[in-house]
């Protein structure tokens, strides 16, 4: 008996070890992807800085979110409106979208970064690190799903 329960025990583990799987190739992004990405990045920054809320609206996915420093969730296409009509009150000379990391896979990615942002050409600049989740659409075109950023108080502390 225990000759057979050793049989059966090799076969029911032989059976278990073949159902394993096969693995997924990942589809990381391509170089070309990663140029894409970056220079959707310079759209959204001239769109930022055209001072028109709706260049900047254009540059993020419909059911974007954004994740201001102490501040409120902002979601969909009406709060990304009112904060992309709030911020560009202001006037702002120059804005720097400084990439450190970049990696996704299919149709999601992610950008991390350091920023500046000037409102003059005398200010001093307001310093920050941000990170865009960013969704392809159907057009093949890359989109912001998700912005957030905080303030710093230095460069020293943006980047290891």
């Amino acid at each position: 008996m225990s000759k057979n329960w050793f049989l059966g025990f090799f076969f029911v583990t032989f059976f278990l070890l073949g159902c394993q799987p096969a693995p997924v190739a990942v589809q990381h992004l391509t170089d070309a992807d990663k140029e894409q990405i970056l220079a959707f990045r310079d759209v959204h920054v001239k769109a930022m800085l055209s001072g028109d809320p709706a260049q900047a609206i254009a540059t993020f996915d419909e059911n974007a979110v954004l994740l201001p420093p102490g501040g409120k969730m902002v979601r969909g296409n009406a709060g990304v409106t009112g904060w992309a009509e709030s911020a560009m009150e202001g006037e702002t000379h120059s804005l720097t979208l400084t990439p450190v990391e970049i990696h996704g896979y299919k149709d999601l990615a992610y950008l991390v970064g350091v920023a500046e942002i000037k409102s003059s050409e005398e200010a001093p600049p307001a310093l920050f690190n941000f990170h865009w989740v960013l969704k392809r659409q159907e057009d093949n075109s890359w989109r912001i799903a998700v912005d957030a950023w905080n303030s710093t108080p230095s460069i020293e502390g943006l980047v290891d």
